[in-house]
């Protein structure tokens, strides 16, 4: 399966050359024009790129390619997977998708720009490969020896979560949310719920595994939503 650059941000390379072209063209001075031509023909090469970049994923081989450039790597059972999916906007006047993929395996990484036409299929396949290929080997790993490290500073266990050296046991906490691009534990306070861990999603590896693996444990002790 293909995907290719969004839609939108063709759009927004056509109305930006266009109008940096309009500018080039009502400038008189020399220097003022050679300037902005380089910058006119850097902006050139920038869209070409952006124009046929693809992203292809084939069984477990994810490839992104453009005119000059191709690089590729395979999801793999020890692979680290982060996601990115932000989005900015102003009013109907601009919107800027911020989505990204990161595939980091022991001597290989794949940074992929997800700004693509149907992304969330993108997501969606990635997360199938991630369950397929992943989630397996890191069950057997958490059942066998009773926790799962899965970066420098996140690790689950079946007492709680980890993050940077402090634990945030599963019978301390009120609820457990993954709620607009962050996965947030909460425990009840002195006069209300607080929240006690706010870590952005792009900041957890294999997010699907991680979720799957929260859910199993938490469900006797506190709420997931």
């Amino acid at each position: 399966m293909t995907f290719s650059t969004n839609n939108l941000s063709k759009i927004y390379w056509i109305i930006l050359l266009i109008g940096l072209t309009m500018i080039l063209l009502s400038i008189d001075a020399p220097e003022g024009k050679t300037v902005l031509g380089i910058i006119y023909v850097v902006l050139i090469a920038l869209a070409i790129r952006s124009f046929s970049y693809k992203v292809s994923v084939t069984g477990r081989k994810i490839t992104t390619r453009t005119l000059i450039t191709e690089n590729s790597t395979s999801i793999l059972p020890e692979s680290r997977i982060y996601i990115r999916k932000n989005i900015a906007s102003l009013f109907l006047i601009y919107r800027h998708y911020d989505y990204g993929i990161k595939i980091i395996n022991p001597k290989e990484k794949l940074s992929i720009n997800a700004n693509v036409n149907d992304a969330d299929a993108l997501f969606e396949l990635i997360a199938h490969l991630e369950q397929k290929i992943i989630f397996p080997v890191s069950q057997e790993h958490f059942s066998t020896q009773k926790k799962l490290k899965l970066d420098q500073d996140l690790t689950i266990h079946h007492q709680g979560i980890t993050y940077k050296n402090k634990d945030y046991p599963y019978k301390s906490l009120s609820s457990i949310e993954l709620k607009q691009g962050h996965f947030r534990l909460k425990a009840e306070g002195k006069m209300w719920e607080t929240t006690v861990l706010a870590l952005p999603v792009s900041q957890i590896p294999n997010l699907t595994t991680f979720m799957s693996l929260v859910h199993h444990d938490i469900e006797p002790q506190a709420e997931v939503s």
